[in-house]
């Protein structure tokens, strides 16, 4: 099972319309119809929607119709994001030079 979304603009309800659905085989679907929102108190939890793939499945569909509509993440969001992908950069620069110094047979191959 596949979840996909559509994110449109629109204009007349000041944002988005959210479109969402799981493919079920057979070119048939099962469409999100409502999301009912219930009050809780500070220290209640809730159960959760969705569990195990199917949940990063829907997420993933809903991060990427957003992507694909133009949205990115909230800027307080940026800064972990930044120091993340800088990290992972730098990681990945690192493994580079060691496999070149190896392949060319340079000992120090330096920062």
């Amino acid at each position: 099972m596949a979840w996909k979304a559509n994110l449109t603009m629109s204009p007349e309800f000041m944002g988005h319309q959210l479109r969402a659905a799981r493919e079920i085989g057979e070119g048939n679907l099962h469409v999100v119809t409502n999301m009912t929102f219930e009050k809780l108190g500070p220290s209640t939890s809730s159960d959760p929607i969705l569990h195990g793939p199917d949940a990063t499945a829907f997420v993933q569909a809903i991060m990427d119709a957003g992507y694909g509509a133009g949205l990115r993440p909230s800027f307080d969001q940026l800064p972990s994001l930044m120091e993340s992908h800088e990290r992972d950069l730098r990681a990945h620069l690192e493994d580079m030079r060691k496999i070149s110094g190896h392949l060319l047979k340079i000992r120090d191959f330096g920062p």
